[in-house]
């Protein structure tokens, strides 16, 4: 307590003394303050350097928006119900020194039930290769590869339905990849987009065996057809358009002679009333006499191919 009072007496007992007291007192004051200010300004820039070197070494993904002008011809498809010889990379390219490799998975599709089916492409892309592509910094190597999934939808459809849509200008897909054709019998072109080092998936040489390259790029829905899918020869696969006619019964007029009695008109005979002298006149009269009976039958009055659709009325 005394040593309080001193202090007391020392700082604050006359005018003077208080005021050299708050002077020193409020140096210190200025000095704590501007002492945290620096620290914390001094820190801030280090703790970005951080962050941001944080921040660049996350690895970057990609989808199919990235893939615009490497691959082209992947999008929905439109597929005639029970068509053969259905290949999913047909009209597929994609630039053959950034994508790797693609494969697909059409195991979800039933190309005999009317339906939308998803089907998964997988495009393995060249990492470094793509990073240049998109003017991305990279530190990948040479060997490596990034995957980027693209789901895709087939929708399989009746060939009634095929037509329609081909009508309305939409591409439809039948055995071995040949488009569908309008009602007048003609076809929609198919535009192509222009891609450097283009080539098709099946052309694409990466590390998989042989069996894991038949088994990505060759459908479970395929056949014995497969090997004619890039062939733009299509031969056509013809049914008959029938329907049912009447046909009417046939026969010819035949003249005959008709004995008329003179008495009661009966045509060769007598009524009970005529008398045993009563005579005949004799007339020639045409009468019908059927050949056959009337009857429905089957007649052809075309011809659709069950493949594109295409109508004739030329017998084959």
């Amino acid at each position: 307590m005394a040593i309080k009072k001193k202090l007391k007496k020392f700082l604050w007992s006359t005018k003077k003394q208080q005021i050299v007291t708050s002077v020193f007192l409020g140096f210190i004051t200025i000095a704590v303050i501007g002492g945290c200010l620096y620290t914390f300004k001094t820190d801030k820039p280090v703790y970005q350097k951080q962050e941001d070197k944080i921040y660049n070494n996350i690895k970057k993904t990609h989808d199919e928006s990235d893939l615009k002008g490497l691959v082209t011809g992947i999008s929905d498809r439109y597929i005639v119900q029970n068509a053969t010889g259905i290949n999913y990379f047909y009209n597929i390219q994609c630039n053959s020194e950034i994508i790797k490799y693609i494969n697909v998975d059409d195991s979800k599709v039933d190309l005999a039930t009317p339906g939308s089916y998803q089907i998964k492409y997988t495009i393995g892309a060249k990492t470094k290769k793509l990073a240049e592509y998109l003017k991305e910094s990279s530190t990948a190597n040479e060997d490596e590869v990034e995957e980027i999934v693209v789901n895709k939808k087939i929708n399989v459809i009746t060939l009634e339905e095929a037509i329609t849509l081909a009508d309305a200008g939409n591409f439809v897909y039948s055995d071995n990849n040949q488009l569908v054709s309008k009602s007048d019998g003609t076809v929609t072109d198919v535009s192509e987009e222009t891609i450097e080092n283009a080539t098709s998936p099946e052309s694409l040489e990466d590390d998989e065996t042989e069996n894991e390259r038949s088994t990505n790029q060759r459908p479970s829905n395929s056949n014995d057809q497969q090997s004619d899918n890039n062939s733009n020869t299509h031969h056509h696969s013809w049914q008959e358009i029938t329907e049912i006619r009447h046909v009417e019964a046939t026969g010819h007029y035949e003249e005959v002679e008709v004995a008329i009695c003179n008495e009661c008109g009966y045509e060769n005979g007598h009524s009970e009333n005529c008398s045993q002298n009563a005579g005949y006149t004799i007339n020639i009269r045409p009468i019908w006499v059927q050949d056959s009976e009337a009857y429905d039958e089957v007649v052809v009055v075309g011809y659709r191919c069950s493949g594109c659709g295409a109508v004739s009325d030329i017998t084959y």
